[in-house]
């Protein structure tokens, strides 16, 4: 009867994660059409805000599915397989407090040790990784979806009007009309603000990821004269330029 149930829940899961797809396609496509069709980025904005935070809640499914599957191979005794389940939590979805420490405690008590996670599958290392890699342009976009920060997204509003205001005085004016100026001068002090804030971001992000990296680089990876860091502080100092 428990197996029946657990089947059961992880097939009605299945169908809710294949509707949350369809939903999550779908804000995808309207944040699209509102910036590229409509140029009206603060409708796109806000769609992909939705999306970044219903992201969130398909984890929590994803978690819970994947803890619901070990503790049905823990009731019919296949450990080894529900072990890897509960591994599989702690690798995965380790944010998922609740499911994690009752993953910690299940492995626990079937014996089985908690695999400590590797440097390179630490969230806040992979996230700076990622980031790293990124252009400024693309930085901008992605860093309202990630960090929430009252200040950048209000500069990020402040510059898209101060630029649509200056596109259509572009169009009623010539370039050295004086509100032409005095816009120009909006939206470039405004870009100075918001690179300033970017960097100032990215370095938090940068010291989170080398803080949990910490361990690693006590145990005798760290090179010599923090040489490690060095092209690092290039990379985020260039996000302020």
């Amino acid at each position: 009867m428990k197996m029946k149930l657990c089947v059961l829940t992880f097939l009605l899961m299945t169908i809710l994660a294949q509707a949350q797809t369809n939903s999550l396609t779908a804000l995808l496509q309207q944040g699209l059409f509102e910036e590229q069709a409509n140029q009206n980025l603060d409708a796109a904005i806000a769609s992909y805000q939705t999306l970044a935070r219903q992201f969130d809640k398909d984890r929590q499914l994803a978690a819970t599915a994947v803890f619901r599957i070990g503790e049905c191979y823990r009731m019919q005794g296949k450990t080894n397989e529900a072990a890897g389940q509960y591994q599989r939590i702690l690798k995965d979805f380790s944010d998922q407090g609740t499911l994690a420490t009752l993953s910690r405690q299940n492995l626990a008590g079937m014996g089985t040790a908690a695999t400590a996670p590797k440097a390179n599958d630490n969230a806040d290392a992979n996230l700076w990784s990622r980031l790293e890699q990124l252009d400024k342009v693309d930085v901008e976009k992605v860093l309202p979806t990630l960090v929430s920060d009252s200040v950048l997204e209000s500069l990020l509003k402040q510059r898209n009007e101060a630029n649509a205001k200056l596109a259509q005085l572009k169009m009623d004016y010539a370039p050295e009309y004086p509100d032409n100026i005095r816009q120009k001068a909006l939206v470039d002090e405004l870009n100075r603000q918001i690179a300033e804030k970017v960097s100032g971001i990215m370095q938090a992000l940068k010291m989170r990821a080398e803080i949990s990296k910490t361990g690693s680089t006590l145990s005798g990876n760290q090179p010599p004269n923090g040489a490690s860091t060095d092209e690092e502080s290039r990379k985020s100092a260039a996000f302020s330029r």
